[in-house]
């Protein structure tokens, strides 16, 4: 009887978050049109400029994660000046992965320190072409993130 009551409790809490966010007059509509058309770019052959969010086969780096995180441990090198300075953490870099395979669109979305910013971007530029998204059994174009550390 308890878990009955507690499930009903938390079902309302959900009902009434989701009507709090989305509005139940439509309000937050009025005040931000786009909030959800915005999370959406749609998959069109008449624009190479458009991104597939939600790929049906997602792009992968060839040869998988392991060859991956093999790459970038034989290839990143860590900067001198970050190295003096103690500099630790990781750098969040996004970039497209296009029909074609190429990496382009490469920009940082965490730095760090402008020495391993800039490393990142190296790194990136250096990759072989991945193996790129599908969509509808259609290379698409779609973003990818990489978080990569830097630690002594």
């Amino acid at each position: 009887m308890k878990k009955r009551y507690f499930m009903i409790g938390l079902n309302t809490i959900f009902v009434i978050v989701l009507f709090t966010i989305f509005g139940v007059n439509g309000q937050s509509q009025k005040e931000y049109p786009n909030v959800l058309n915005d999370t959406v770019k749609p998959v069109s052959k008449s624009s190479p400029d458009t991104t597939c969010v939600i790929p049906d086969v997602p792009a992968e780096y060839t040869g998988g994660i392991e060859r991956l995180q093999k790459f970038i441990q034989t290839n990143l090198k860590y900067p001198d000046e970050a190295l003096e300075l103690g500099i630790e953490g990781n750098v969040l870099v996004e970039f497209v992965v296009e029909p074609t395979g190429e990496l382009s669109n490469i920009k940082i979305v965490k730095p760090l320190h402008k020495e391993c910013d800039k490393e990142v971007i190296r790194l990136i530029k250096k990759m072989p072409k991945w193996i790129p998204a599908k969509k509808n059994n259609n290379f698409v174009r779609t973003t990818f993130r990489i978080p990569v550390y830097f630690s002594s």
